[in-house]
């Protein structure tokens, strides 16, 4: 006997489209000042990063020293000496 076949039917398969992303207000952000490069320039100026922690270790040591190394207080020398890094930044 042969075997009976049964065919389905399908509704046809919509295609959805992406929803169009909505515009997002641009916002202004402060940024440091760009400068431009110049391409045949030979001079090269290496780029150092300032480190907050270093910088202010350099200035608490300076009050120690200043103190001719005697004992104090080294907590007391480090927040003056943050409140100096931040006053010259």
């Amino acid at each position: 006997m042969p075997k009976k076949t049964v065919v389905q039917e399908t509704t046809p398969v919509r295609t959805v489209r992406p929803k169009a992303a909505k515009a997002v207000p641009s916002v202004e952000v402060a940024s440091t000042p760009r400068v431009k490069s110049v391409k045949h320039s030979r001079i090269s100026t290496p780029v150092v990063a300032i480190n907050a922690h270093d910088q202010i270790a350099k200035i608490a040591y300076g009050y120690w020293e200043a103190r001719s190394f005697q004992p104090g207080s080294p907590e007391q020398d480090w927040l003056r000496a943050e409140r100096e890094y931040l006053l010259q930044a």
